[in-house]
């Protein structure tokens, strides 16, 4: 993980935690407190957006400190009891949506569940050790229905602001569906000018013999220019399977290998060259982008990201019909920032032909 990461999470967290103290607080001014669930509600995100370890964090520390300076909830037997509840909802939020890539719905209704299990346990055990009355019918109660306003809260509220932060209203199956969709007339929409191609690839600095990552090969426009070089093999990979049966029918050279996978999910390593052709915007994580080149790529080995265009028209056409997919390209030193963590940055452009970034995997 990158410093600048660790950084944000540690900030992001820290907030979740203050909100977890703020919230309560308000919400019990107005008798709804057990209704509505407010301190859920930061610890949720923070698992969401930061990870399991920041939410399991978050989870702990929200209402043991809130205990210690409100009294809300009691420090025993509820606190313990709550502390675990909330370290179960930061953990397997991470742990669904960010590790198991599922859906943000599906993450967080699998994370609910195994909270109010968590919950339901570690009452009965804390409230048995303090001779408090607790069964099945109070678990029900308090789990389930008293807090139905909380559950309907979060299950609209939660997924609105997890997506809105990795800047894409819509999760990675409407991604998937939005490119299957348009994958047949995909070459006939998109054009790309011949000679800035043949430019960008020169870029990439193949040699015979060398292993090549295109990522989000999308129709495999970019891999005719890439096998000029020589290279021993091509492995052109996309999240949408449609795009890899349309670049399937198109393309037959027995160095290309052609696999409808996501990027995060793919295993191969050792890879000399990886590409990104006019594909980069659909990337809304860049950090995560970042440590999975450099661990996908050998040491000393190379990435390009490119287009052929300039970063206002690439912008201009994604607000009109992709901003559902897409995350709008910032000036190219400020998109580079993140990268020179794990790179070495050779190429910078972003002028009204090009918008290139590439660099070579530090070994350090």
């Amino acid at each position: 993980m990158t410093r600048i990461k660790t950084t944000k999470h540690l900030v992001f967290t820290a907030l979740c935690i203050a909100l977890g103290l703020l919230l309560p607080s308000v919400f019990h001014m107005f008798g709804t407190g057990t209704q509505f669930l407010p301190m859920h509600l930061p610890v949720l995100l923070c698992g969401f957006l930061c990870g399991g370890p920041w939410g399991t964090v978050c989870g702990l520390l929200t209402p043991l400190l809130s205990s210690l300076l409100t009294q809300m909830p009691p420090l025993f037997p509820t606190a313990p009891a709550m502390m675990l509840e909330l370290c179960a909802y930061g953990a397997l939020t991470g742990i669904f949506y960010r590790k198991l890539r599922l859906n943000v719905y599906v993450s967080l209704l699998l994370a609910m569940i195994g909270g109010r299990i968590v919950s339901g346990l570690a009452n009965a055990l804390f409230m048995g050790l303090a001779n408090a009355p607790y069964g099945f019918q109070m678990f029900l109660t308090a789990s389930f229905v008293t807090a139905l306003p909380g559950i309907l809260i979060q299950i609209i509220v939660i997924p609105l602001l997890v997506l809105e932060q990795k800047g894409l209203p819509m999760d990675t199956q409407y991604i998937r569906a939005f490119f299957d969709q348009r994958a047949a007339r995909w070459d006939e929409t998109c054009h790309h000018d011949p000679n800035r191609i043949s430019a960008i690839a020169a870029l990439a600095q193949v040699h015979p013999g060398d292993r090549v990552l295109d990522i989000a090969c999308g129709t495999g426009v970019f891999i005719p220019q890439l096998l000029r070089y020589e290279p021993a093999s091509v492995l052109g990979i996309d999240f949408s399977a449609e795009m890899i049966r349309y670049a399937k029918e198109k393309l037959s050279d027995s160095r290309v290998r052609l696999e409808a996978v996501d990027l995060f999910d793919l295993k191969e390593t050792g890879f000399d060259i990886a590409t990104i052709y006019s594909a980069y915007p659909h990337f809304p994580d860049k950090e995560a982008l970042v440590e999975t080149l450099f661990s996908l790529l050998r040491p000393g080995g190379r990435f390009l990201i490119a287009h052929s265009e300039s970063r206002h028209t690439i912008n201009s056409r994604h607000h009109q019909g992709a901003q559902a997919v897409s995350v709008p390209l910032r000036p190219v030193r400020e998109e580079a920032a993140v990268w020179e963590s794990r790179f070495t940055l050779d190429i910078l452009a972003d002028t009204e032909s090009f918008y290139l970034i590439s660099g070579t995997r530090k070994d350090g």
